[in-house]
């Protein structure tokens, strides 16, 4: 993440998964870095899309989403598959070019 933020060129993030596995070690470390880094995460990441194959699960974290997107400062988005978040990043990579 430092070497996307060092760059100084928009970027997105590309999930395959919801990382509900994830330790809270790791979740802990992932908030610290957001809060020292927010103001140029905020300006580069212009969305963080995850894959979410499940239509329950997916819609349990397309609710959430305005609170995510509150807390890591730019846009989230769930793409029901690997096609459909590939097509949203392409899209919003050519709104950067």
């Amino acid at each position: 993440m430092d070497r996307l933020l060092e760059q100084g060129q928009p970027f997105v993030l590309l999930f395959p998964d919801q990382n509900e596995g994830e330790a809270h070690t790791d979740q802990r470390a992932r908030s610290q870095w957001l809060k020292a880094n927010r103001s140029s995460f905020t300006r580069l990441c212009r969305a963080i899309i995850s894959i979410e194959p499940d239509p329950g699960r997916r819609a349990k974290w397309q609710a959430q989403g305005a609170a995510l997107a509150q807390a890591f400062g730019t846009r989230i988005s769930i793409s029901a598959s690997e096609t459909e978040a590939f097509a949203e990043v392409a899209r919003l990579i050519s709104d950067i070019a």
